[in-house]
């Protein structure tokens, strides 16, 4: 889309076809436990954009304990067009071909990346909004870990055939 910039207003639009790049890499993840599911749905909160938003919080927070840049990782980004079954998880993958160990070194530090997440995200005056900037909260924070099994152990893969750009329209 073109999009006048001052309005917003889409003034233009073209279609565009471009065959997928797929490469194989390395990837981790960690389930998200059903009772998260519920909890968001006993509060109205919408439990995809949570997870997605929790993915991109992990990838933010692995500077934190590595050596990387967040661009050095990716997101699963849940594709809403996409119908068949697939386990809700938290999954960051290398972006590089092959994989650089980035995935790897993440999985057993998983629970300590999701509470760094958790602690960046409350501690972000725009996450917290106008209103509640001057404090506010009940000091509650968000704890990781399980992998909805129950064993709390995070998963690795062997290989992962990731698409460089889906079509949920996240950058990844």
């Amino acid at each position: 889309h073109k999009i006048w910039q001052g309005t917003g207003q889409v003034f233009d639009t073209v279609g565009l076809s471009l065959p997928d790049v797929v490469y194989r890499t390395r990837a981790a993840w960690i389930r998200v436990p059903d009772a998260a599911r519920r909890e968001c749905d006993n509060l109205g909160l919408d439990f995809r954009a949570g997870v997605h938003a929790a993915t991109h919080a992990v990838i933010n927070a692995l500077p934190l304990f590595l050596m990387v840049n967040q661009s050095d990782c990716g997101a699963e980004c849940d594709d809403p067009q996409r119908k068949h079954y697939k386990p809700t998880r938290v999954l960051i993958f290398d972006r590089q071909p092959g994989g650089v160990g980035i995935a790897e070194r993440a999985a057993p530090m998983f629970p300590k990346l999701l509470r760094a997440a958790a602690e960046l995200i409350e501690e972000c005056r725009d996450c917290r909004g106008e209103d509640e900037a001057e404090g506010g909260g009940d000091g509650d924070k968000a704890e990781g870990g399980g992998d909805g099994n129950g064993d709390g152990n995070p998963k690795t893969s062997a290989s992962l055939s990731t698409p460089a750009g889906d079509r949920s329209g996240c950058p990844g």
